[in-house]
C-alpha cells in the first residue's frame, strides 16, 4: 500500500531493455532510441504511459508523476497531464527535466537546474541519471554518486525517495 516505481521501459530499434526488480543489466547496444513509457504503481492501481499515449482525464488521489519532458534537439516534447501527444522527431536525444506532483506542490528540476539541499516531507523523485555516449546529463540533488562508465546511451538508473527509504535502481 506505499507508492513505488515499478520501472522504466526503454525501447531502442526493436529490442527492449526492462529495469525490474532494480535489476539493471547491462551491455545491451541499440539502434535508435526511444523512451517508451513509465510505469507506476501506487498500491495496487498503476498508470501506463505507452509510446507517449498517455491518454487524459484521469484522477487521482495519491501522488503522480505528472510528466516527463524530453529534449531531442532543439524541440520539446511535454507530456504534461498525461496529454503526451506524438509523431516528433528530433535530432538528438536529452532528457530535459522530470516533473513531479504530490497534491498541488510541484517539485520542477527544469533545464539541468537541480539544485541541491532541497529537503520535503512527502515523497520525490530525486534524479534521473542519463548517459549518451561519453556525455552526460547528471540531476544530483540528494547525492546519487556513482563513477559508472558506459559506451551507448542508456538510462543509468532512477533513484527514489519514500521518507527515509530509497528504491535505488
Amino acid at each position: 500500500m506505499e507508492p513505488v516505481v515499478c520501472y522504466l521501459m526503454l525501447k531502442w530499434g526493436t529490442r527492449e531493455l526492462s529495469r525490474q526488480s532494480f535489476e539493471c543489466g547491462g551491455g545491451q547496444r541499440w539502434m535508435e532510441p526511444v523512451v517508451c513509457y513509465l510505469m507506476l504503481k501506487w498500491g495496487t492501481r498503476e498508470l501506463n504511459q505507452q509510446s507517449f499515449e498517455c491518454g487524459g482525464g484521469q484522477r487521482w488521489m495519491e501522488p503522480v508523476v505528472c510528466y516527463l519532458m524530453l529534449r531531442w534537439g532543439t524541440r520539446e516534447l511535454n507530456q504534461q497531464s498525461f496529454e503526451c501527444g506524438g509523431g516528433q522527431r528530433w535530432m538528438e536525444p536529452v532528457v530535459c527535466y522530470l516533473m513531479l506532483r504530490w497534491g498541488t506542490r510541484e517539485l520542477s528540476r527544469q533545464s539541468f537546474e537541480c539544485g541541491g539541499g532541497q529537503r520535503w516531507m512527502e515523497p520525490v523523485v530525486c534524479y534521473l541519471m542519463l548517459r549518451w555516449g561519453t556525455r552526460e546529463l547528471s540531476r544530483q540533488s540528494f547525492e546519487c554518486g556513482g563513477g559508472q562508465r558506459w559506451m551507448e546511451p542508456v538510462v543509468c538508473y532512477l533513484m527514489l525517495r519514500w521518507g527515509t527509504r530509497e528504491l535505488s535502481r
